[in-house]
């Protein structure tokens, strides 16, 4: 059926061509908009040789209204390419509609239009640089915003454009997390010596759209970096006479002082140790602080 379709669609040209003089219409006429770089593109038109060639024009929304003017686009006036770029005719915060059409001696198609462009609403957010560095037990994700053909970042194009992060263990890609942020975010409370990947995409709140997302990237955690608590209780107990190997004289007599010596220490071992000696005795305590 589709086969067919395609015959008949052909000999209909073939006879607009050959037997009325009129050039077919170019087909597919759409706009590419990333990181403000809008390029138009349509398919060529049917019996298309080195004679064929196309036209752009571009008209306001204002100038539709008002006195129906089209402009030309300079750049894309009579060219043997299907594509343009219209990134310098376009205003940021405007509405526009483009046509095209094919060319051939003194043939010419009828004007073909794009649906009506926007370059704030329709321009999509390219994907931005990511850079991810463990850092004791997290992850510090930094984002790079896109730019445009000129060098201009996205942020002073659009204020609210931010980005979620969507990361998991790689050996557990069915349980994502995620979170939002602009510019350079910690993703904390992760397990140890893990590697973890993630993406990075981008959006704008207002009207809220996606843009597209980074690639996946993997980087594995470190230990946790849990700082090391300490505490000493001292309660002073039977001291009597020197303590092993040391060589001076004993501040205090048994009667003088109590009858323990309790050392609480806090640090990351977990085990219990008892040490004595002939003239002390120390009772710790270790476990997680």
């Amino acid at each position: 059926m589709c086969q067919m379709q395609g015959f008949l669609l052909y000999f209909s040209y073939l006879f607009l061509y050959l037997v009325l003089g009129e050039l077919p219409t170019p087909g597919n006429v759409t706009i590419d908009s990333v990181n403000l770089k809008h390029i138009l593109k349509w398919n060529s038109i049917p019996f298309h040789d080195e004679r064929v060639t196309y036209s752009v024009q571009y008209q306001g929304l204002f100038e539709r209204r008002n006195d129906q003017n089209w402009t030309e686009a300079e750049n894309c006036t009579n060219i043997t390419e299907t594509e343009c770029n219209l990134l310098e005719y376009l205003a940021f915060i405007a509405t526009y509609f483009i046509r095209v059409r094919a060319e051939r001696g003194n043939q010419t198609s009828e004007w073909i239009e794009a649906n009506a462009f926007s370059p704030y609403r329709d321009s999509v957010i390219g994907p931005a640089m990511v850079q991810v560095e463990s850092l004791l037990g997290q992850l510090q994700v930094s984002v790079f915003d896109p730019v445009t053909e000129e060098g201009t970042s996205m942020q002073m194009m659009y204020p609210d454009l931010a980005y979620w992060v969507f990361y998991w263990k790689d050996t557990e890609d069915t349980k994502v997390y995620n979170k939002s942020f602009t510019g350079v975010t910690v993703l904390s409370e992760l397990q140890p010596w893990t590697t973890y990947c993630l993406r990075v995409q981008s959006y704008i709140k207002n009207p809220f759209r996606l843009g597209q997302s980074s690639s996946i990237l993997c980087n594995q955690t470190s230990a946790n970096g849990k700082t090391v608590k300490s505490t000493c209780i001292l309660f002073w107990g039977e001291i009597l006479g020197k303590f092993p190997y040391s060589t001076h004289t004993p501040l205090f007599t048994q009667q003088q002082v109590g009858t323990s010596l309790l050392v609480d220490w806090r640090i990351t071992f977990k085990k219990n140790i008892s040490i004595t000696t002939t003239k002390l005795h120390l009772q710790s305590a270790f476990h997680v602080g």
